[in-house]
């Protein structure tokens, strides 16, 4: 049984967290921000302050003097309100000449600033639906890679005149259960409201935020796989009123059941063990059922995971020993993933076997288990120094770091 837990923990006060919890362990921790603070997914007009030709980016000032790195490429299709059309007095459209230092343009926010580096925006505009995301500059239909290849054709057969010569559409994994007049309904709503952001673009002075992105909770919320879902458990008021209204609008086939949680005596929090979830997912050290255990070290450029025999204390060879740790530390490792949310590059050092086929045996326990994180996340090859190399998207903050802001 797969449950969403909603909270918020005292240590951390201004932090609502997200709990994915199967089977009574929790496999997934999210910690958004309150509402009214993120940068992720807000538009803005912004001003090119520098043009690094040698790195191929621009650097875009926002709300508040905050600097974004933008991609060269990611201004391909900008909308550009300092170079009106004169035929129609609205914003440029799609295709515009070569940016240049001082103009103002349509930027959204895709990534959090990370460490020492900038937020990272776009000028591809992307606006988020339940089941679609319209995307302006990308005129075709996209498929989410979740889906079976047979849903995935029957998808585009059914919404391929979705597409315009303006914009496109990705369909997101929802909408393979969700009926037809559902996602064209939506995709209409996606379309007034590109519309309306054109037309606000026009009258908003530079730095202005046009449009505020949806709170964090309800992102997440629209990232769930509602199928594989039975029940959200919240003990904050105005989650439940969000959930309700999120749970509204989906299939009737969505069976999730959303539960007020109201008991004084033992808090959520304290039910579900979550204080000691949180704890253990910023330790170094990870202790497995066997004894033996794992060292997550994330650096700047990547995250390390060494895997260790510690107290395991098995009668058999030394051949089964290692397998059994290694297969017990593969499905831990895509766990403390998710946990940590650690993303980018990294490399889990498993302990040398010599059959060929415990090796195969871990590659493939490791793919299924890596297959199960709803964060795009891929096992690429052992490195000839025998190291697992894997890559996962980045989204947002490791925890780590998001907990100490």
């Amino acid at each position: 049984m797969q449950k969403f837990v909603i909270t918020t923990l005292p240590e951390y006060p201004k932090r609502q967290f997200l709990f994915q919890v199967k089977d009574g362990r929790v496999m997934q921790i999210c910690a958004v921000q309150s509402a009214g603070q993120q940068l992720l997914g807000n538009i803005y007009i912004g001003k090119i302050q520098n043009i690094a030709e040698n790195i191929h980016a621009a650097f875009v000032e926002i709300e508040g003097g905050q600097l974004c790195y933008v991609p060269l490429e990611e201004l391909s299709h900008a909308i550009y309100t300092s170079r009106p059309d004169p035929w129609r007095g609205r914003p440029t459209g799609t295709g515009c000449p070569k940016p240049r230092l001082g103009d103002e343009l349509l930027v959204q926010v895709t990534k959090e600033a990370l460490k020492t580096k900038l937020p990272g925006a776009t000028g591809r505009l992307s606006l988020v639906g339940t089941y679609l995301i319209l995307t302006p500059g990308k005129c075709m239909l996209g498929v989410s890679g979740k889906l079976s290849s047979a849903r995935k054709e029957e998808l585009k057969t059914a919404f391929g005149d979705l597409v315009t010569e303006e914009y496109g559409f990705i369909l997101r994994t929802n909408a393979g259960s969700a009926v037809e007049t559902l996602i064209r309904k939506e995709a209409k709503e996606l379309e007034q409201r590109y519309e309306t952001l054109k037309q606000k673009a026009v009258s908003r002075s530079c730095f202005s935020c046009i449009e505020r992105g949806e709170e964090e909770l309800l992102l997440e919320m629209r990232s769930l796989n509602l199928s594989t879902l039975d029940e959200i458990i919240t003990d904050l008021p105005d989650v439940k009123c969000a959930a309700e209204r999120f749970l509204a609008k989906q299939p009737a086939d969505i069976a999730v059941q959303l539960r007020f949680y109201d008991d004084p005596m033992l808090p959520l929090r304290k039910l579900y063990s979550l204080e000691k979830a949180v704890h253990d997912a910023l330790k170094e050290r990870v202790w497995l059922k066997s004894g033996g255990y794992l060292v997550i070290q994330p650096t700047e450029a990547l995250t390390v995971i060494d895997v260790n025999t510690g107290k395991y204390e098995g009668n058999k060879k030394a051949g089964e020993t290692f397998r059994k740790i290694n297969k017990e530390a593969a499905e831990e490792a895509a766990r403390q993933m998710r946990l940590r949310n650690l993303s980018g590059i990294i490399l889990i050092d498993f302990i040398d076997m010599k059959d060929p086929d415990h090796i195969t045996e871990l590659i493939s326990i490791l793919k299924t288990h890596l297959r199960q994180d709803p964060v795009k996340t891929d096992f690429v090859d052992f490195t000839k120094l025998g190291l697992a190399e894997i890559t996962r998207k980045k989204v947002r903050k490791p925890l780590a770091d998001t907990l100490k802001g």
